[in-house]
């Protein structure tokens, strides 16, 4: 069954109804407590990797992962494949991220992760919005160990610099120098390297340069990650049209698609009272659960912390309470407005 969701996934064909069914008969009858790390890590992979929800089969996966209390029977690949499965499906138990870093930072000896595993690990804990001090201080420690970012390609370098950056957590500075050090370095790659890399790159650079007092990208390559980063489009959706249309009718006459100093955009911008709040409203695909996501917690905190502008939320969950009733909402987004 891994093997089957795991050649679909590879080879980017998508069949959401062999998925659903594989995942229903996988996680009958504990079917999952006989699966092997391979075919566990293969499973969510392939899920993730095909954007197909199966939300009882990474509850059963991630209770199985649980029950291990010694995790050396998974190799480095496995448990960076599973953890970074969890963060693109948005399916991020705490409990199991806990685990998982209590156990790498514990007995693990990280001269067997390759740098892919070292970056898509601290991917996936960034895209989740969980930080796990011992594991990144134990990674740092490598990294000083081994000399630097040397063998880290270009994406693992840019995964790495967003998932510190996301998480806002302090860079020795020795590694800071040697981040840097290897981004000059490679930054003829970097100009030919795709957006996602780019992008990560330049909120790395504001996090250095504007949240901090460091050194940031080369020029040139500052600039380009900019365009990178600018060239991302809105996204729209009925929500955020629902919560625009509700401004509009409060006499708010919001700014759409609002563009910062920095470059971020917001879906608006009110002025009321002689302040100015920027509005993000946030769907699903901006949140971990009940949770913003990496992304968007990183976002609000430079608008905040760069651009200066306050930001109030509008999460799906709570305007989904209110349904069609109108001055619910109204009040609602006044309350929100009432709090800063």
């Amino acid at each position: 069954m891994s093997t089957t969701v795991w050649a679909y996934a590879s080879t980017n064909e998508r069949h959401p109804a062999l998925f659903q069914k594989i995942g229903d008969i996988v996680t009958a009858k504990d079917g999952l407590t006989s699966y092997h790390p391979r075919e566990l890590s293969n499973t969510v992979w392939a899920y993730a990797s095909a954007n197909v929800q199966h939300p009882v089969l990474f509850e059963k996966v991630s209770e199985v992962v649980m029950k291990k209390d010694d995790l050396i029977i998974f190799q480095p690949q496995q448990l960076s494949n599973i953890l970074w499965a969890y963060a693109t499906a948005k399916v991020c138990p705490p409990d199991l991220f806990k685990h998982v870093g209590d156990k790498i930072a514990a007995k693990y000896d990280l001269e067997s992760f390759e740098p892919q595993h070292i970056s898509m690990t601290v991917w996936a804990y960034a895209t989740a919005n969980e930080h796990h001090v011992a594991l990144f201080e134990k990674i740092q420690d490598h990294i000083i160990q081994n000399h630097g970012f040397n063998s880290f390609t270009t994406k693992n370098l840019a995964d790495f610099a967003w998932a510190y950056t996301a998480l806002n957590i302090d860079l020795s500075p020795l590694i800071n120098t040697m981040l840097r050090e290897q981004l000059i370095h490679c930054q003829n790659e970097f100009i030919e390297e795709g957006e996602q890399s780019l992008q990560e790159l330049y909120v790395w650079h504001l996090w250095q340069t504007k949240e901090n007092d460091n050194y940031g990208l080369p020029t040139s390559l500052q600039d380009r990650c900019k365009q990178a980063f600018l060239s991302v489009d809105p996204p729209s959706s009925r929500l955020k049209t629902d919560v625009l249309s509700q401004l509009n009718s409060m006499g708010m006459n919001p700014i759409e698609n609002h563009r910062t100093p920095t470059g971020y955009t917001l879906d608006a911008l009110v002025e009321i009272n002689g302040k100015t709040i920027g509005v993000e409203v946030y769907g699903p695909s901006h949140c971990i659960g009940y949770h913003h996501s990496g992304s968007t917690q990183l976002k609000q905190r430079q608008i905040c912390t760069i651009d200066e502008i306050v930001v109030v939320s509008v999460p799906y969950w709570e305007w989904n309470k209110f349904g069609k009733d109108r001055s619910k909402k109204q009040t609602y987004l006044q309350s929100l407005f009432d709090s800063v």
